[in-house]
């Protein structure tokens, strides 16, 4: 008797039915799988990215001496002093990667980790690879500069500028910054930039600090 009192759906009153579920449900799952998709994808490469810069830390390990041979003035600071810098660095990137990624948002990530990959990392490596044209000798950090951190940044800033994912002008603003890194590195030359100075006293006083003088 119920099934008296209901209308029949055949034919093409079902096929109309089952068309209208379709647009009215798929676009969601759709939107839904793309956006963890992206979420995942792009968490991969923030990852990528900081693993890298800490193989690029640790090619720099020798970057005394290529100073010493390359620079004028040569830099008023030691292997232990340096390497205590380069560990400090890595530590400090990959730590603030993982937690940025672990705690945040994507869009608070990002935030969070495009000022130090973009501004601070692409620029360090554009630095490495200008280092390369100028003195025609390869100069310590260079292959992660090539090979890692550019491409995997470039991929990134793509992505992220593609999808929208934070204000175009705050990505396109830290890229200037990046490449006014660069414009410091062609402008000083044979001598070290201030930025690159600065560094080194940094790196003297957290050696000291950690390991007393000598």
């Amino acid at each position: 008797m119920a099934s008296a009192d209901l209308p029949a759906l055949t034919g093409p009153g079902l096929e109309l039915v089952y068309a209208a579920s379709a647009r009215s449900i798929w676009p969601h799952h759709e939107l839904r799988d793309r956006t963890e998709h992206l979420n995942l994808s792009t968490r991969r490469v923030l990852w990528l990215i900081g693993l890298a810069f800490v193989l690029h830390e640790a090619e720099e390990w020798n970057l005394v001496s290529w100073f010493q041979a390359n620079f004028e003035p040569p830099p008023q600071f030691n292997d232990r002093e340096a390497r205590t810098l380069l560990v400090v660095f890595a530590l400090l990137g990959i730590s603030f990667t993982g937690l940025s990624i672990r705690l945040l948002s994507l869009r608070g990530a990002l935030f969070a980790l495009l000022p130090l990959f973009v501004a601070v990392v692409l620029g360090n490596a554009l630095t490495h690879i200008f280092w390369l044209l100028y003195f025609r000798t390869y100069a310590p950090g260079v292959l992660t500069s090539v090979f890692l951190l550019v491409p995997l940044t470039l991929y990134l800033i793509r992505g992220v500028l593609r999808e929208r994912l934070v204000p175009p002008s705050y990505v396109w603003s830290l890229v200037a910054l990046a490449l006014l890194q660069l414009v410091g590195a062609a402008a000083a030359g044979s001598s070290l930039s201030g930025p690159q100075l600065a560094f080194q006293r940094l790196g003297a006083r957290i050696a000291e600090w950690l390991w007393g003088a000598g």
